[in-house]
């Protein structure tokens, strides 16, 4: 028989709902609705519908809107899925603030409270590309929290840097050297193979036609008006197969950066693991 427990958190449900079972579900739009009618049938309870129905929309992805929905709450939940929300929505200033009002000494929050606070701040120096401040800062975390768990968070997201540093990386330079002398091979070296390919074939085209047919008109004797108009449309494409190998490692760098930060989020910052430390209680069954 299945019976009904709280997992986890501070802001116990007064009672199983639809909204929770939705939200069990993943059924979050549905969820979203049930939450915003309870808020108004049981304004009372205010405080915990706020913090889930604000949990619902980060699942949604409106980060914006989870944080209107959570506005005007004092209480760790609420800042904490703020702070959350505030990182993935880019909105640095408001993630700091979040982030002091759990801090603040004159509170009551709990020490691995504030720890979890300070876990989940530091992605701020990973989302503005501080990896220097970002060492420095776990490193700190890592040898003053209390919490076992966190300090685990704090070395492993220092891992994760030590092995971004080492990645493999491609200069945009010696891209546009490569394709200067062989137009094309800038591409391919940072990887981007179908371009390479697609630059020496337009550039040996327009580049070959505009020697061969000089030389047909030195033949001829005439003049060279269809060789220089090859030689000027093989000029754009030399050019833009130089300037497009830069371009090409500045995006194979770029690309290696989004999956450090994709790693890092689903690895450290996850919704699962913030609503799991958050203390907002969605009903789960046990069997």
């Amino acid at each position: 028989m299945a019976v009904l427990v709280p997992t986890h958190g501070n802001l116990a449900a007064p009672n199983d709902s639809l909204a929770n079972e939705y939200y069990r579900n993943g059924e979050y739009t549905l969820a979203r609705i049930e939450y915003e009618r309870e808020l108004r049938a049981r304004p009372e309870d205010n405080r915990e519908l706020t913090a889930r129905l604000g949990l619902t929309l980060l699942r949604l992805g409106d980060f914006r809107s989870g944080l209107m929905a959570m506005e005007n709450q004092e209480d760790f939940a609420h800042h904490y899925l703020s702070l959350f929300a505030a990182l993935r929505a880019g909105m640095v200033h408001r993630a700091l603030s979040e982030q002091s009002a759990i801090l603040d000494l004159r509170t009551s929050y709990s020490a691995e409270q504030r720890e979890q606070a300070r876990l989940l701040g530091g992605a701020l120096y990973l989302e503005e590309a501080d990896y220097n401040g970002a060492t420095r800062y776990f490193s700190l975390l890592q040898r003053e929290a209390s919490s076992t768990e966190v300090r685990q968070k704090a070395g492993g997201v220092l891992t994760a840097l030590e092995d971004y540093e080492q990645r493999p990386t491609r200069s945009p330079l010696l891209a546009g050297a490569l394709s200067a002398v062989l137009p094309g091979s800038g591409q391919v070296y940072a990887a981007h193979y179908v371009d390479g390919v697609a630059a020496l074939f337009f550039n040996g085209m327009f580049l070959g036609s505009a020697i061969v047919t000089y030389d047909l008109e030195q033949r001829a004797g005439s003049g060279h008006v269809a060789s220089s108009i090859f030689g000027l449309v093989g000029l754009i494409f030399y050019l833009a197969n130089v300037n497009g190998a830069v371009q090409s490692a500045y995006r194979y760098n770029n690309y290696q950066e989004r999956q450090f930060h994709q790693r890092i989020r689903e690895e450290y910052f996850n919704l699962d693991y913030v609503e799991q430390t958050s203390g907002v209680e969605i009903f789960r069954e046990s069997f």
